[in-house]
C-alpha cells in the first residue's frame, strides 16, 4: 500500500491532533495546519500527496484551499471533513475533484479507510502521469534502435524535444572527441547554415562547461541571467 505524505488542515486543535496522530500510527508522513495560509506554505515547501481538510476554515474554504494547492501540484488528492448540514457546499466540492467526504462524527476506522482509498487513487494517477511522460523517451529509443542515419536521428531527437518542451529554440551538438570541439548536428530556431559547423566556446559557454565538468547543467527560473552567462 502506498504510504505518502498527508497534510491535515483543521481549525480545532484537539481534532487536528487526533487525526494527525491516527495517520502517523498508520505509517503516513503527516503535517498539520490550523488555517489555509499555513497549509499553503507547507504545500509550497513540501511534497504533499493528500489534503485532509475541514470544509469551513477560518480564513478560506476547503474548496479554495484545494484549488490553490493544486497550482503547486495538480495531482494532490483531497478529503473533506464536513457537517451533516453542509450538503449544498459538497456539490461544489465534488466538482473540485475531492476523493472522499468524512461526515462528523467519524470513526478512526472511517478516517483510515478514506485515506487509504484516496492514496491509492493518487498513487495510480502519479504512475499514469509518469509513464505518459516517459512515452516520448520510448519513442526516441525505438527510433534509435531502428535509425541508422545519424543526421535523421539527430533531427528526430530535436523535433521530439521541441514538441515535448514547447521550446522555440533547440540544438543538438555532438562532441568531436579528437579535437574536443562541439559540432552542431541539428537544430530548430537556429540558422540552418550553421548545421555541421563547429560551435566555439564563446558561442556556447554552458555547453563547454558541461563537457569540462562531465555533468549536465540544470538552470532554473530562480537563477539570474547574468549568473548563467558567467558560469
Amino acid at each position: 500500500m502506498f504510504r505518502g505524505a498527508i497534510l491535515v488542515v483543521e481549525s480545532e486543535p484537539n481534532l487536528l491532533e487526533t487525526v494527525v496522530r491516527a495517520l502517523i500510527d498508520e505509517g503516513y508522513t503527516v503535517s498539520g495546519a490550523t488555517h489555509s495560509q499555513e497549509a499553503l506554505a507547507i504545500v509550497a515547501e513540501n511534497t504533499i500527496d493528500l489534503l485532509v481538510t475541514d470544509l469551513d476554515l477560518p480564513d478560506s474554504s476547503a474548496i479554495e484551499l484545494i484549488k490553490r494547492s493544486r497550482l503547486f501540484d495538480p495531482e494532490i488528492g483531497a478529503i473533506i471533513i464536513a457537517d451533516d448540514n453542509s450538503y449544498h457546499t459538497l456539490i461544489e466540492a465534488v466538482a473540485a475533484g475531492i476523493h472522499s467526504v468524512l461526515m462528523r462524527p467519524f470513526s478512526r476506522a472511517q478516517l483510515i479507510s478514506a485515506c487509504a482509498e484516496a492514496m491509492e487513487k493518487v498513487h495510480s494517477l502519479k504512475e499514469y502521469t509518469r509513464l505518459k511522460a516517459l512515452m516520448p523517451l520510448f519513442e526516441v529509443t525505438r527510433s534509435i534502435i531502428s535509425e541508422l542515419q545519424v543526421d535523421r536521428l539527430c533531427n528526430y531527437i530535436v523535433r521530439t524535444v521541441s514538441a515535448e518542451t514547447r521550446a522555440d529554440i533547440v540544438s543538438l551538438m555532438l562532441l568531436n572527441e579528437s579535437s574536443q570541439e562541439l559540432v552542431l548536428k541539428a537544430g530548430i530556431g537556429v540558422p540552418q547554415e550553421l548545421v555541421g559547423e563547429v560551435v566555439t566556446a564563446s558561442d556556447e559557454p554552458l555547453s563547454y562547461k558541461a563537457i569540462g565538468n562531465v555533468a549536465p547543467i540544470q538552470m532554473t527560473s530562480h537563477q539570474p541571467r547574468q549568473d548563467i552567462t558567467s558560469a
